[in-house]
C-alpha cells in the first residue's frame, strides 16, 4: 500500500464525518428526541475541525 492512499482515505473519512453527524442530529430531530441537539452540535465542532485539516493539508501542498 502507499502511503499517499491512507492520507486519501483520512481526508475522505474527515470530510464525512460532519455530514454524517447532521445526518444522525437531523433524524433525531425529527422522532422528537432531543438528543439531536447534541448530534448536531458535535456536528459543527466536527465541521470546524474538519475544515482546519482540509485547510492544513492544503497549505502543506502548496509549499512542496
Amino acid at each position: 500500500r502507499h502511503p499517499e492512499n491512507l492520507l486519501r482515505a483520512g481526508k475522505s473519512a474527515v470530510s464525512f464525518l460532519a455530514p454524517a453527524l447532521y445526518l444522525v442530529g437531523g433524524i433525531l430531530l425529527l422522532a422528537a428526541d432531543p438528543a439531536g441537539l447534541v448530534w448536531i452540535a458535535v456536528g459543527a465542532i466536527a465541521a470546524i475541525v474538519a475544515a482546519l485539516f482540509v485547510s492544513w493539508v492544503v497549505l502543506v501542498e502548496v509549499l512542496r
